[in-house]
């Protein structure tokens, strides 16, 4: 677990919440018990950091549920998975780009310009 949470940024109690709620799954190493994680599973633990920074909504918990469900053979509902957070993002992006564009327009409006120099 320690070499996953130094390479990822990724906190042990964070693995073990995943852990714990099926997102992902470990082995124990027979003589420490030290969980080990395969690189199915790391590469798991990426789509769910990928989509840490996305706002909370239904389909951020359906990308959550198929993230749980995908079995390692499965390679075209990855890639998929991936489209999917691609596109959560730049929906993300466009409404933020479409919100700044009203702010600009309020702040020109107002004579603010200066204040966003």
């Amino acid at each position: 677990m320690g070499e996953v949470t130094t390479e990822f940024s990724i906190t042990a109690s964070t693995l073990r919440y995943w852990e714990k709620e099926g997102l992902i799954r470990s082995k124990r190493d027979e003589s420490s018990q030290y969980r080990l994680f395969d690189t199915f599973q790391v590469f798991k633990m990426l789509l769910i950091k990928s989509i840490q920074n996305l706002i909370y909504s239904e389909q951020m918990i359906q990308v959550k549920e198929a993230i749980k469900a995908l079995d390692e053979s499965d390679l075209p509902n990855a890639k998929q998975l991936i489209h999917d957070i691609q596109t959560q993002f730049n929906k993300r992006n466009n409404d933020q780009l479409h919100g700044l564009f009203h702010l600009y327009k309020l702040c020109k409006l107002l004579n603010l310009n200066k204040s966003l120099s």
